[in-house]
């Protein structure tokens, strides 16, 4: 098949306003589009975000370029896919020839500062680069400096304190703080954990959804114990698991209700351009799957994205065209004006510009998953010979907003049927009636890979040291090791 021009999309727009806005940038990692309430779900998860979304602009759909979150922030904060910035499982830490949007922030003389509760996205991996100062997942442990009563309390669900209510209240100290209408604007990032498996929730959150108690210790958060198969799970069990990963969203919701809530008080959200998004979704038993490994399905790459500046963006806005996460990147800049939106990186690209009037219909997003060594290692620890070729492989996906093909590196392929089968349950790769579209994506999704460009040079995972018995642990602890 012969294959049509493919072009990306490149134009330009330059806000300009009388005073630079702020910048909060919120990262609820893990959290899937469809578990969101305003996204249409059934449970009301998540009101705050609802009400940002009525204040400002919701896009439907959002794709990450990466279902996990190393490779996800590493494209966010330098508007690269993967392929580009090379950080994956084989490779952590991101090059320091790679701009990133902290630093590009500061040369345009913005305060920078980053609060990261994900040992991933840490200094340890490279992602803390630019930021002024960046305040690490140690900082936020509920743990630190607690009484021994304290400490059974958590255990116990006794006591409501947690990583995002000590990460939001070092938030609000350093705004506080450092925040002044007369002074340079800021940059703020934040990376919360409480919809990361496995879920902790405060008691009186479980009972938001659920009539009944059930002792969540006895549901299994463990992926590579459910997906080698040497723990089953029910229907019930995944319900429940739902249940508690939903319930865990309502809390952090209410959390991120409480920081803005004191952000209105200090008059900072008048001059704000307010973010709330997520680095990748969740698998809740879709697929045979749990937790963010292992595949390139809706469950995992569509986010949701919603954001509100009084005076930027017209309340109310919806945008229904597919668009990549890491757009972020290039419109952030854009906002604060800097000088490097003009032409580098994904500078042409301005998500404020969206509207459904006048929306540049992108037509295809893309998404990789590098071959998961450290994911296949651990798995292998539960079952040795595990070894699923659709599973232990390297993925890459194209997505139109009515078809989606993944090339599997095993030539485990896939097609589907956006419309007609959203959860992506019967797979057409084997389907006659398919064939052209089939021939079309393939296509479309190797011109893309032309136009990549490797911009890293460094070592592999092997080479280097992760020595920090803390930081090792808490990966441990998160199911990467």
């Amino acid at each position: 098949m012969l294959c049509s021009v493919f072009k990306l999309p490149n134009f330009v727009v330059y806000m300009t306003t009388p005073k630079r806005p702020n910048v909060i940038l919120l990262v609820l990692d893990s959290v899937r589009a469809d578990h969101v309430s305003c996204y249409g779900y059934k449970r009301l998860t998540t009101p705050t975000i609802d009400k940002i979304a009525q204040e400002g602009i919701l896009f439907s759909q959002v794709i990450t370029a990466a279902p996990w979150t190393l490779p996800s922030h590493a494209s966010l904060f330098t508007g690269l896919f993967p392929t580009e910035h090379g950080v994956s499982q084989e490779n952590t830490y991101l090059s320091e020839t790679i701009p990133t949007l902290a630093q590009l922030l500061n040369q345009a003389g913005y305060r920078t500062v980053g609060f990261s509760n994900n040992p991933w996205v840490d200094k340890s991996t490279g992602l803390d680069r630019g930021f002024k100062e960046f305040f690490g997942w140690r900082n936020f442990r509920p743990t630190t400096k607690t009484n021994f009563l304290e400490k059974i309390s958590r255990k116990l669900q006794l006591y409501k304190g947690s990583m995002a209510e000590n990460t939001i209240k070092q938030m609000l100290s350093w705004i506080k703080t450092y925040s002044d209408p007369k002074s340079a604007p800021f940059f703020l990032f934040a990376n919360f954990m409480e919809t990361h498996i496995p879920y902790s929730v405060p008691r009186q959150f479980l009972r938001k959804f659920s009539a009944t108690e059930f002792n969540w210790r006895t549901i299994n958060q463990d992926e590579a114990k459910y997906i080698t198969g040497t723990t089953r799970m029910s229907t019930e069990d995944l319900e429940k698991l739902a249940l508690m990963y939903d319930s865990a969203l309502a809390y952090l919701d209410s959390e991120i209700g409480r920081f803005l809530t004191s952000l209105d008080k200090l008059g900072i959200l008048e001059n704000t351009l307010l973010i709330i998004t997520s680095d990748h979704g969740e698998n809740l038993g879709e697929h045979g799957l749990i937790s963010h490994v292992l595949c390139l399905y809706d469950t995992l790459l569509r986010v949701p994205l919603v954001m509100r500046h009084p005076s930027l963006i017209l309340p109310g806005t919806i945008v229904n065209n597919q668009i990549q996460l890491h757009y972020l990147f290039s419109t952030i800049l854009q906002v604060a004006q800097s000088m490097v939106a003009k032409d580098e990186y994904q500078g042409s690209i301005n998500l404020l510009n969206q509207t459904d009037k006048g929306q540049v219909n992108q037509g295809y997003t893309f998404a990789e998953y590098n071959h998961p060594v450290l994911t296949a290692n651990r798995f292998r620890k539960f079952n040795p010979d595990f070894d699923n070729p659709q599973l232990i492989t390297a993925l890459k996906c194209v997505r139109s907003s009515q078809y989606k093909y993944i090339w599997s590196e095993r030539g485990q392929d896939e097609f589907y049927e956006l419309e007609g089968d959203p959860e992506e349950t019967h797979n057409l790769i084997q389907d006659s009636k398919a064939s052209l579209e089939i021939d079309k994506m393939k296509c479309v999704l190797t011109m893309w890979e032309g136009t990549l460009v490797k911009t890293y040079q460094q070592p592999m995972i092997a080479d280097l040291e992760l020595d920090d018995a803390a930081l090792t642990q808490r990966l441990k602890d998160l199911g990467y090791f």
